[in-house]
């Protein structure tokens, strides 16, 4: 950069003059005994002579170049002139390594948020007061989501899981591709890269395993010149807008990206493209594995003084203010010749039930295994007809007709339910309103919306967007 005097800056807090490297050639500054001031040109034992854009280090000043405004280094090869647009991307990508590393070890290690939520009980600074659940009765293993704002239980585990287990970082964004709607990650390489014309590299680190680089020109007026990337591994995922530019304003070329993206992910081995025909598809039906389109809830109708597995399935009949709390929840449908998604449920003889209840909630099919609409056989004690379809659902909502009697966790013997909505309802003094609690399993992690927010709704409100969202 001619012209132009180099202004490097250590950023470190040094007491020698060991390896110090200097690019200044005024060779008459010396470092100072308790340190260097912020102006002087001095850089500690090589730490700081990295490239600003890629990180490599830079073996001597010939193969450097200072930008005097943004005191940056730039190397010779790939990364001098080009002008980075995305800190918070470039940081993402940086940290890419780490992020994955933390979640291998939290699945290696068996760190639960059962094991947190002993940590956090052990710990005197972040004791709940929000005191005991009203309707619930607390139970080991299970914990209830409190409804203060500021539970220091809730926030310690939620901090520790998003320490251990947070796998995705959108630099985007996600919401432009879902057009509004959520997107899951591993709806992303479907609904931005497949059918569009992209390419993918991989590298295969000792550490992390496979790593792919996934990137796309952007064909957008507003985002044009710009790549679509997204860099992955068996543990994480950068997703983001890269825009990349060379001194002389022309687009990188697809080798640069690559050479920038790996360089940033600090990726050692070398990186590869694929040409496969069927990489493609093969990415596509890896990701369709893990994303689903229809789900099924079990929902249980319990009276006053019904605590036990028996007495909650044993409900052959519903009052009136279940009718209209399952109206809320979505279409009563026949399921006779039903030819949408049916949760197991028997669509040509009636084997279980006559009717169900059903709807779609953001383009996801939904369909629910009530209590009182499977069939009831008085002589089957266990009610194994109707504990066979909910207790085989991940989550159930309980609807709690009742306001003495508390819903106790364990009573449903499963492996599969590992949450519970609770919604009670005081049919004679509120009959409008419903109030929202939530248990899981010890294990399970924090999940939004919290109920601190809002845990009572009234009934003209429909509670099926409540319910889903834990989801």
């Amino acid at each position: 950069m001619a012209g132009s005097i180099p202004c490097f800056v250590c950023k470190s807090s040094l007491e020698s003059c060991v390896n110090v490297v200097s690019l200044w050639s005024a060779q008459s500054v010396n470092p100072s005994s308790n340190g260097f001031r912020s102006a002087e040109p001095w850089l500690c034992h090589q730490d700081c002579f990295l490239c600003s854009v890629c990180n490599s280090l830079l073996e001597d000043k010939e193969h450097a170049y200072g930008v005097s405004v943004d005191e940056k280094l730039l190397c010779s090869k790939h990364c001098y002139g080009l002008n980075v647009e995305n800190g918070s991307l470039t940081r993402a990508l940086n940290d890419f390594k780490d992020k994955s590393l933390s979640v291998k070890a939290a699945l290696e290690n068996n760190e639960s948020t059962e094991s947190c939520l002993e940590t956090a009980r052990g710990i005197s600074e972040v004791s709940c007061s929000c005191g005991k659940p009203k309707s619930i009765e607390q139970v080991a293993g299970y914990r209830v989501e409190c409804i203060e704002k500021n539970c220091p239980i809730r926030n310690y585990i939620s901090k520790q899981n998003n320490h251990h287990f947070e796998t995705f970082s959108d630099h985007g964004s996600v919401r432009d591709i879902g057009k509004g709607t959520s997107v899951s990650p591993e709806e992303i390489y479907g609904k931005c890269f497949y059918g569009i014309r992209h390419w993918t590299f991989c590298a295969r680190e000792d550490d992390v395993g496979v790593v792919l680089f996934i990137l796309k020109p952007e064909s957008n007026p507003k985002t044009r010149g710009s790549f679509r990337i997204m860099v992955r591994s068996s543990y994480y995922l950068v997703f983001g807008l890269l825009t990349l530019s060379n001194q002389h304003g022309s687009k990188p070329s697809r080798e640069d990206v690559v050479q920038f993206l790996s360089q940033q992910v600090k990726v050692k081995s070398s990186v590869k493209a694929i040409w496969s025909p069927s990489a493609k598809a093969d990415l596509l039906k890896m990701d369709s594995a893990f994303v689903k389109h229809a789900y099924k809830f079990g929902v249980v109708y319990m009276k006053e003084n019904q605590q036990t597995e028996e007495e909650l399935f044993g409900n052959e009949t519903h009052s009136k203010a279940f009718d209209d709390f399952l109206d809320l929840l979505g279409e009563r449908v026949r399921l006779r010749g039903f030819d949408k998604y049916r949760a197991g449920l028997d669509s040509n003889n009636d084997l279980t039930g006559t009717h169900s209840v059903y709807t779609k909630f953001h383009d996801k099919e939904v369909m629910f295994h009530v209590s009182t609409l499977l069939p009831f056989e008085e002589f089957d004690v266990q009610k194994l007809q109707r504990k066979r379809h909910i207790g085989n659902d991940i989550a159930c909502i309980v609807f709690m007709e009742a306001t003495n009697t508390k819903f106790v966790p364990d009573c449903i013997k499963s492996n599969f339910l590992h949450s519970f909505i609770i919604v009670q309802v005081d049919v004679e003094k509120n009959p409008h309103l419903y109030t929202v609690s939530v248990v899981s399993k010890a294990d399970v992690l924090f999940f939004d919306p919290p109920l601190h927010e809002k845990h009572v709704f009234e009934k003209v409100i429909s509670l099926k967007t409540v319910c889903f969202c834990f989801f």
